[in-house]
């Protein structure tokens, strides 16, 4: 786990949307320098949050690469 913390990604994608201590955990020490989310979980964990439910993941696909194409 400590590897995966200390790994400076691009982006880290927050596929969760309860509140598992270990995952906010996780996410909240990651590296990352951009972390995305589900709006569900704290709010200043990550950078940018799609309101959707776990379960439409198309959607929260959607808008992830909606949001990467405008920041190009």
């Amino acid at each position: 786990m400590t590897e995966f913390i200390e790994t400076e990604f691009d982006l880290l994608i927050s596929y969760y949307d309860v509140q598992k201590p270990i995952l906010k955990l996780i996410t909240n020490q990651s590296k990352a320098k951009f972390k995305v989310g589900f709006a569900s979980i704290d709010k200043n964990m990550n950078r940018w949050m799609i309101n959707t439910a776990l379960v439409d993941y198309k959607l929260f696909v959607f808008e992830l690469f909606k949001y990467l194409r405008s920041i190009k």
